[in-house]
C-alpha cells in the first residue's frame, strides 16, 4: 500500500524529495544504495540529514562492502539503519517497519541488521518490528518508500520486493 518512486541518482532523489515535500506528501522513509553514480549513497544521506525540511525522512544504506567502522560512520551521517548487501526480503522488510515504526523522538535509533560475520552466515541480527506509519493524501492511506538504486536489474528487483510488502516505492 505504499506509492514508490524510482530515481536514477542523487540529484534526482534530492529533486525527487523536495518535490514530494512542496506538494504536501513528504517521503517518510529513503533507501539508498551506497555505490551511485556521482555522489555516494553517504554524501545523499548527509544533504538529506542537512536540510531541515527534509531531515525527518527515515534513511536506510544498503551496502555491499560491511567494513568496520561503517555503522558508526551511517549513524552520523544521519542514517537510522544499516544493511549489508545480499540481504533477504524478510530482513528489508522488518528493517523497514523498525525504522518507520519509530516515533521522531527516538533521535538515536539506528538498527545494524547485519555484522560482517553474519552477511557472510546469512543471519540478520532480530529486533522488534513495528507496523509502518501511514499518512494521509487523497488518494487516502499511503506508505512510501524511496529505494536510490543505480542499477536497473536491481531497481526492479528491490521495487517488486518493497511492492510485495505494501510499500509504494519511488526509485532514486
Amino acid at each position: 500500500g505504499m506509492r514508490v518512486e524510482a530515481v536514477a541518482d542523487a540529484e534526482s532523489a534530492l529533486a525527487a524529495l523536495r518535490a514530494a515535500r512542496d506538494a504536501g506528501s513528504p517521503f517518510r522513509l529513503g533507501v539508498l544504495d551506497y555505490q551511485m553514480p556521482g555522489t555516494d549513497g553517504e554524501a545523499l544521506g548527509r544533504a538529506i540529514h542537512a536540510d531541515g525540511t527534509l531531515r525527518a525522512t527515515r534513511l536506510v544504506v544498503l551496502t555491499s562492502s560491511g567494513q568496520r567502522g561503517e555503522a558508526a560512520r551511517f549513524r552520523e551521517a544521519g542514517f537510522a539503519a544499516y544493511l549489508v548487501k545480499p540481504t533477504r526480503a524478510s530482513l528489508l522488510r522488518e528493517t523497514l517497519e523498525t525504522v518507520c515504526g519509530a516515533d521522531d523522538t527516538a533521535g538515536d535509533l539506528f538498527v545494524t541488521r547485519h555484522t560482517v560475520a553474519e552477511a557472510a552466515r546469512g543471519e540478520p541480527d532480530r529486533a522488534p518490528a513495528t507496523p509502518p506509519p501511514t499518512e494521509t493524501s487523497r488518494e487516502g492511506t499511503v506508505q512510501r518508500v524511496l529505494l536510490a538504486e543505480d542499477n536497473p536489474v536491481n531497481q526492479i528487483v528491490a521495487v517488486k520486493m518493497l511492492q510485495k510488502a505494501g510499500w509504494k516505492v519511488d526509485v532514486a
